[in-house]
């Protein structure tokens, strides 16, 4: 009940972490790279290429987990009475 809600509203603010770190996994090793070693593929070093600055890439990465968090609650919000 309550504690599931919590945890699940909580997890919901890794879920933009989790999938950029499954996807550069997946990338790796899809291209036969070493998924341990470093590299310029994870979604902060793209969006800094492209022009964003630290701070904005920061505001945008935490405004995509805000939203992941929001869409979580609402669900919730919906299912858990």
């Amino acid at each position: 009940g309550h504690i599931s809600y919590l945890t699940l509203l909580s997890l919901s603010t890794l879920i933009i972490p989790m999938l950029d770190v499954i996807r550069v996994v997946i990338v790796r090793l899809k291209n036969k790279n070493n998924p341990f070693l470093p590299d310029k593929n994870h979604i902060h070093h793209k969006l800094m290429a492209a022009g964003f600055s630290q701070t904005q890439t920061l505001r945008l990465i935490l405004s995509a987990c805000g939203i992941c968090v929001i869409i979580t609650w609402t669900i919730l919000s919906l299912i858990v009475k």
